[in-house]
């Protein structure tokens, strides 16, 4: 990824290099580009989730530089032209810290959904055993006290949140039932 560049073409058009941060799937990047293309005075604009910069052709009469950042931060994406005097070493270094960062953030949260996980499957053990073993609770009711409580505790809210969960469990009960 270069810092922005602007050359001029033939016919007046320019063309610019834009460093873009937070993109971080094909939606993000379809969105920019929708973004850079309905500018008033963008010829052409390709935006490369893999570099994560944006190459846009406009007309400088028409529009900015400035106006082109600013498309870019109305989608919610980051986007900065780095000072004439910045080196490409500095920008490099600037650009790995924000990776690192990143990085740091994208471990931890999985970190934190990888808990989240072992705790929902160690939670629902006791309902497993008790249906492999053949026992059958009480319609709606769990064999294990604390996951009874749980059940009774969380089902209200869990319908408001996920209505969609209790139509599912519904159905499931409809198959069972004899």
């Amino acid at each position: 990824m270069t810092g922005a560049v602007v050359e001029r073409r033939a016919g007046g058009a320019a063309r610019l290099t834009i460093p873009i941060e937070g993109m971080t799937c094909a939606a993000c990047q379809a969105s920019v580009q929708k973004a850079l293309e309905s500018e008033p005075g963008v010829v052409s604009a390709s935006v490369n989730l893999l570099l994560n910069s944006a190459a846009v052709s406009y007309d400088p009469v028409v529009t900015n530089p400035a106006a082109l950042l600013g498309a870019i931060r109305r989608r919610g994406y980051d986007a900065e032209l780095p000072g004439s005097g910045q080196a490409a070493f500095d920008e490099q270094q600037a650009r790995d810290r924000a990776q690192e960062l990143e990085f740091r953030e994208l471990r931890a949260r999985a970190l934190a959904s990888g808990v989240a996980a072992a705790l929902a499957m160690l939670l629902s053990v006791p309902l497993m055993r008790a249906a492999a073993h053949g026992a059958a609770p009480a319609r709606g009711q769990a064999l294990d006290p604390l996951m009874s409580w749980a059940t009774n505790r969380l089902s209200s809210p869990l319908e408001r949140i996920a209505p969609w969960m209790s139509v599912v469990a519904n159905s499931l009960r409809l198959r069972r039932a004899p």
